[in-house]
């Protein structure tokens, strides 16, 4: 037998839970709770960077990465083109200048691990203004080398302190700019490699055919044509982290390091310069923790940074590992 309710039973208001019910389930007051039903769902990076959209800042941020990568091409193939000069000036053989050339690459080679645990520490823009200037303060140490000992020295030291800048600088790039977009930039800065290529030989080319000789402290101290050549170069490094200077910290890192206020503030700026908005009008109104352990500091961050490098060594990616590692080298050799 069916029995149909009232209408006063079907149109009955749902009964009250009393404020102090809530509060003893909860931990929060029911004001608190219908706050908490009207605010969006905390986004996550991916979302947040997509909403910042696409325009002035993208195109600024790839203008400054311009000298980065003139730079990455002069620290590691310009003391290829000074040996025709240098070599007599400064008594070089054959395995001297093997040696100077494969001593950057020997810093760069050094410096790999530490420079990756510290871009996880420090922030990725850090890292890229001080290393960047550095490195250009040390390149134009290297142009006034009197001595092979001198040029040796500076030259490893180049390669262990711009490794780390530019390794950072692309997931910099990646990081700023939204899934479908990041492989077209990252192959996009293969054209400043190809810029970098072409003009570099013709820097050496307008500099190195040239008898210039300058003297300081009486014959003390000589600068040729090949120390000038290498002057030029060393202004691109110094560029890059004086540019670097007017770009914002990477929000990625800053939500890894639970900072999202910082990190809305950097959407915010994105956003205005791209759509011409005012920050308020951002659409992402609350970010996701990302906080962990592997993004902690010292011991933990330390530990984190083993945990994310082991499985390279391990099946299935250790072949993968060793397949891009000949690669490389073959790369290289050729």
């Amino acid at each position: 037998m069916v029995t149909a309710r009232s209408e006063a039973e079907v149109t009955r208001a749902p009964e009250e839970i009393p404020h102090d019910h809530l509060f003893k389930v909860t931990g929060l007051s029911s004001t608190n709770l219908e706050k908490m039903a009207q605010e969006p769902e905390p986004s996550d990076f991916e979302d947040a960077i997509a909403a910042t959209g696409y325009g002035k800042f993208n195109i600024a941020l790839m203008m400054c990465t311009i000298p980065a990568f003139w730079s990455a091409v002069s620290v590691t193939s310009s003391t290829s083109y000074i040996f025709t000069r240098a070599q007599c000036d400064m008594e070089l053989s054959l395995l001297d200048m093997g040696t100077i050339t494969a001593m950057t690459y020997g810093g760069m080679i050094s410096s790999a691990l530490l420079w990756g645990f510290l871009s996880d520490t420090l922030g990725r823009r850090q890292i890229m203004v001080w290393g960047f200037f550095c490195s250009g303060l040390v390149e134009m140490t290297a142009a006034m080398s009197q001595n092979f000992a001198m040029l040796l020295v500076m030259r490893f030291a180049s390669g262990f302190l711009f490794n780390g800048p530019f390794a950072v600088l692309i997931s910099y790039i990646a990081e700023l700019h939204r899934t479908e977009l990041r492989a077209r930039v990252i192959l996009l800065t293969n054209l400043f490699f190809t810029f970098a290529n072409i003009t570099l030989p013709l820097l050496a080319w307008a500099i190195l055919t040239q008898d210039w000789e300058f003297r300081l402290f009486g014959d003390s101290v000589v600068f040729h044509s090949w120390n000038l050549f290498l002057f030029a170069t060393a202004l691109m490094p110094l560029l890059t982290g004086i540019s670097f200077l007017c770009l914002p910290e990477s929000p990625k890192f800053l939500m890894t390091r639970g900072r999202n206020e910082e990190a809305m503030a950097v959407f915010r700026i994105i956003y205005t310069m791209n759509t011409g908005k005012p920050g308020e009008e951002y659409p992402i109104k609350s970010l996701v923790e990302e906080k962990n352990e592997q993004q902690g500091k010292g011991v933990a961050a330390l530990r984190g940074g083993f945990a994310q490098l082991t499985p390279l060594f391990r099946p299935p990616h250790a072949q993968w590992l060793l397949l891009m590692c000949v690669i490389h080298m073959g790369c290289m050799f050729g």
